[in-house]
């Protein structure tokens, strides 16, 4: 949910769209209880440096995977085998998105 916020009409008339349930429950109410700006900043500071670590890590197990196929008897044919897969996969998810009606998005969710 976004933060509360004012919108203000053309006409100059404002409306208060409420993020949290202080403001929903009672408009009027001096404050809220969203996250601030910083509040928000941090958090999502925080979830970056877990995703990169994450990755990190995702990265260093995929390094170990690959290394182990090469150094193995079979490992080029394996390879290759991966690689023609990873090819027919993204062909058959291109050839998926050009099948959709050009009205239709289908990037979107439907909220029907």
């Amino acid at each position: 949910m976004l933060p509360c916020h004012w919108h203000e009409e053309a006409d100059g008339s404002r409306y208060l769209i409420p993020g949290c349930m202080v403001r929903i429950e009672n408009p009027d109410v001096e404050g809220c209880s969203c996250k601030t700006i910083e509040e928000q900043l941090e958090a999502v500071r925080r979830e970056l440096k877990e995703l990169k670590r994450s990755r990190a890590g995702l990265q260093r197990w995929h390094d170990h995977i690959v290394r182990a196929v090469y150094d193995h008897a079979d490992g080029i044919k394996i390879m290759k085998q991966a690689a023609d897969l990873a090819g027919a996969d993204d062909r058959a998810r291109r050839e998926t998105r050009l099948a959709a009606p050009p009205e239709m998005d289908i990037s979107q969710p439907s909220h029907e």
